[in-house]
């Protein structure tokens, strides 16, 4: 599971107080559902990958999207919720929040900072040589 959709699942249960996972019909879980899956799916994501993050049919995936995106304007609670949700998962990722990463994740992120702290470190030494090197002579 991706860092995304695991913020993205956690966003949805502080803000709606839903488990997007919870097998179920009601329609406040399915409303959830379905901002789950239009969120990801408008960042690109495809519909066999969202599918798989639900245990759901991909075809059932394409019926939360079509049906999101026609609750979305007619429904201003839906709409409400869905802008409440992709707004705090915007902040969440913008932010680099590491809420729901596993440990492979964590390990792997502290990883990447490790290499984008040494080439930083790298370019700075460099400009300070060539500032003394202009300098000095």
């Amino acid at each position: 599971m991706k860092l995304r959709e695991n913020v993205l699942k956690q966003t949805i249960k502080e803000i709606l107080k839903i488990d997007v996972m919870t097998n179920s019909r009601k329609r406040d879980i399915v409303d959830a559902r379905k901002i789950y899956s239009n969120i990801l799916h408008n960042q690109g994501q495809g519909v066999t990958h969202i599918s798989k993050t639900l245990h759901k049919d991909h075809s059932t995936i394409v019926h939360y999207i079509k049906e999101g995106s026609m609750l979305f304007l007619m429904d201003t609670t839906y709409k409400a919720n869905y802008n409440n949700v992709l707004e705090s998962f915007a902040r969440k990722m913008e932010g680099g929040e590491i809420v729901g990463m596993t440990r492979e994740e964590l390990e792997s992120e502290v990883s990447s900072l490790r290499i984008k702290l040494y080439d930083i470190k790298v370019k700075f030494l460099n400009h300070l040589r060539k500032a003394n090197t202009d300098r000095w002579g």
